[in-house]
């Protein structure tokens, strides 16, 4: 989780801000999106994929979305996360109440800990996976240099030859640029909210000319939709200002866009790449305006489950690594229990099982411990947290 003061603030309009539960539930959803959509895996020996059936997958009458488009939810991820950004760090980051120094502490200690741990795992099995089969395990890049890359979170930056090691960290290091191209358009914008609206849209819309340039960058891919997530962010911030009545209009309205959006791009009117920049960030603000802050135990519920999203997206892979390898050790064969519902429904349930207890006994643990040695950071004892954290 992002570091959150112990009386956080809005960052667009500087009052105590309600809690983002409804960002929560997306954050899930995206979250369980991508760990369908990487279920294929389960179909490669080495590098290979063969058998992958997509109407053969388990549930898939009710997962289709996720099995055909669930890679998406990454970009759904980088929305939300400039949503959070814009909400939680343009106002101290435009007063210059928080320098360079400890904003970059704030994020490797929210994101480097667990990255580094599930590098190295996957690093020691995917080594004894290439002893077995003479092949790296679906990820082929897996030498010195992508190691380093991996290490310093430049794994897709543009320097790779492709995937490697934990390969779905791939967002979260296109997204790391962007949090300090971030910091210093906070800088730009200062205490001049009214800036934060053209200002975001200018970037925007230079980002999509670079886009056009570098069509294949990832880093500029994660800093069109994160930008797209500060304005959905800043339209929140309005529609929040004005009276019930307005609220809930805009929640029908948004709601409306939002189901045309999704049913033109099923019906195959539209691909999701033309869709995506108006049906993301309508999902975010849809799910932010229709679910409140109002019950504390569904506020609980909805905090642990967003707390997994991030454990759970770095997790996936090395289970996989550890599922395949052990299969076989048992005497058993993937090809034979991969289509089956129950291996579906015991392999997800591990993974969030895992995620959970990640984030309990070493995310939270060792973002707490990071930041009392980088800066002397009071830590407030059964202290509510209550921003979401980004991926």
């Amino acid at each position: 989780m992002a570091f959150a003061p112990a009386e956080p603030t809005n960052a667009v309009s500087g009052s105590i801000p309600d809690k983002l539960m409804g960002l929560e539930a997306l954050r899930f959803t995206a979250a369980f999106a991508v760990l369908v959509w990487h279920y294929h895996h389960f179909y490669y020996t080495g590098t290979t994929l063969s058998g992958f059936v997509i109407e053969d997958q388990p549930f898939y009458s009710v997962l289709a979305p996720f099995y055909i488009d669930g890679r998406w939810g990454v970009h759904v991820f980088w929305c939300v996360s400039g949503f959070i950004f814009a909400w939680k760090y343009m106002a101290p980051l435009g007063a210059g109440d928080i320098s360079l120094l400890r904003f970059a502490i704030l994020r490797i200690s929210r994101l480097y800990p667990l990255h580094c741990l599930t590098l190295a795992a996957v690093a020691i099995l995917q080594a004894a996976y290439f002893r077995d089969h003479g092949a790296f395990f679906n990820f082929p890049e897996n030498d010195l240099k992508h190691f380093v890359l991996n290490l310093f979170f430049a794994s897709y930056w543009g320097f790779q030859d492709g995937f490697s090691f934990n390969g779905p960290s791939w967002s979260v290091s296109a997204e790391i640029p962007v949090y300090f191209v971030f910091f210093f358009w906070c800088l730009l914008v200062g205490k001049r909210i009214g800036l934060a609206t053209p200002l975001a849209f200018g970037a925007f819309l230079l980002i999509a000319i670079l886009l056009r340039v570098w069509p294949r960058s990832a880093v500029l891919l994660a800093a069109d939709f994160f930008y797209l997530g500060v304005l959905t962010c800043l339209l929140y911030t309005l529609i929040s200002a004005q009276t019930r009545g307005v609220r809930m209009a805009s929640c029908w309205i948004v709601f409306t866009v939002a189901l045309l959006l999704l049913l033109a791009t099923g019906l195959g009117w539209m691909d999701i790449e033309q869709s995506g920049h108006a049906m993301f960030p309508a999902m975010v603000l849809l799910f932010q305006l229709a679910i409140p802050a109002g019950n504390a135990r569904v506020n609980d519920w909805l905090t642990i489950v967003g707390n997994m999203t991030y454990a759970s997206y770095l997790l996936q892979f090395p289970v996989q690594l550890v599922v395949v390898q052990m299969i076989d050790r048992i005497g058993l064969k993937i090809v034979d229990v991969r289509g089956t519902q129950s291996f579906f429904v015991a392999y997800v349930l591990t993974v969030f099982a895992l995620s959970r207890i990640a984030f309990i006994a070493f995310e939270r643990p060792a973002q707490i411990a990071l930041r009392r040695s980088l800066f002397r950071l009071p830590i407030i004892a059964g202290q509510r947290r209550t921003v979401p954290t980004t991926v």
